[in-house]
């Protein structure tokens, strides 16, 4: 009698990981929630205890070792570069052997990927991922993987709460400065965040740690009370996130031999939740990129996890 076949998906960042074990045809048999995982913040060592950990709490809920899961698959925030991902399999790889059961197969890929991968079941897609920051991933018939973004606050997260927030700030300063128009993100950034004045706002804008796209909420919440100068912020955004999404689809275009509709999801509250951002992106693509059809994702990013530790084990 063959011995049952089990693989483990995780998804992990900076507040929780999720896991999600499942037999080889796909069936989930347990899930467990952990701590963060995100390796960047905490460390290689301190993520990969925190993944054993979840994956032993699913094996233990199933009956078998982590000996004799066929894959393991961590999607984690920061694992975008090839290098990060290798260094953080051989965390686990380690933490595993120092516990003394060795993983068969471990596979570390980015957020991104999974929940492009969870969006869609495997088959192709573009997912749109707007919170801190911003990415856009897509994949073609063939399987291929195209990327759009995704390259940090200094360079890139165009259309993310991170850009949101910071051109909220400027906006203030440009109407402190009488170089702009007034604008209600002034009183809301007093009453919202208890920033009184320019000194206040300086001293907690380059405080370390300070989350610039925390103010995004109340950027919304002003244009959706009229305000103009919110509204051109989160339209400048909306514009540039959209800028992001074209490349990609362009990129499925030029590999896909038929001219159906492409499917895209949301990821992210900002695009999630109905507001004038998440309204003028829905727009702005219904008008400069009618070839995408936008739905709710099929399953969450743990489970796009999954697949592709089923892809492993398959090929």
């Amino acid at each position: 009698m063959r011995p049952l076949q089990y693989v483990i998906g995780l998804d992990g960042g900076g507040t929780k990981t999720a896991a999600e074990l499942c037999d080889a045809a796909g069936g989930v048999l347990t899930s467990a929630i952990g701590g963060p995982s995100n390796f960047q913040v905490i460390g290689v060592e301190q993520s990969a205890k925190t993944i054993l950990d979840l994956v032993e709490t699913c094996c233990h809920s199933v009956g078998c070792t982590i000996g004799q899961l066929e894959s393991i698959v961590a999607g984690l925030t920061g694992a975008g570069r090839p290098g990060d991902q290798a260094r953080m399999a051989e965390g686990i790889k380690a933490e595993s052997a120092r516990r003394g059961s060795p993983c068969k197969d471990v596979r570390v890929e980015s957020d991104a990927r999974i929940a492009l991968e969870g969006a869609f079941g495997g088959q192709p897609g573009i997912i749109v991922i707007a919170g801190t920051g911003s990415i856009v991933f897509g994949k073609d018939a063939a399987g291929i993987v195209h990327r759009s973004g995704g390259w940090g606050r200094i360079v890139g997260d165009d259309g993310s709460g991170f850009a949101i927030g910071r051109d909220a700030f400027r906006a203030v300063f440009a109407a402190i400065d009488r170089r702009g128009p007034a604008t209600a993100l002034s009183k809301k950034l007093q009453k919202n965040a208890g920033l009184a004045d320019s000194d206040a706002i300086i001293t907690a804008l380059y405080k370390e740690g300070f989350d610039v796209a925390s103010i995004a909420p109340m950027v919304m919440e002003a244009a959706k009370g009229g305000d103009h100068v919110a509204r051109i912020v989160l339209r400048r955004s909306a514009d540039d996130l959209v800028g992001l999404i074209a490349p990609v689809v362009r990129k499925l275009h030029a590999s896909s031999l038929k001219r159906s509709p492409f499917p895209l999801a949301f990821l992210g509250s900002l695009l999630t939740n109905k507001n004038y951002y998440s309204d003028r992106v829905r727009s702005l693509l219904r008008t400069e990129l009618p070839s995408v059809r936008i739905q709710a994702p099929e399953a969450p990013p743990v489970h796009g996890a999954v697949l592709l530790a089923l892809d492993g084990i398959r090929s």
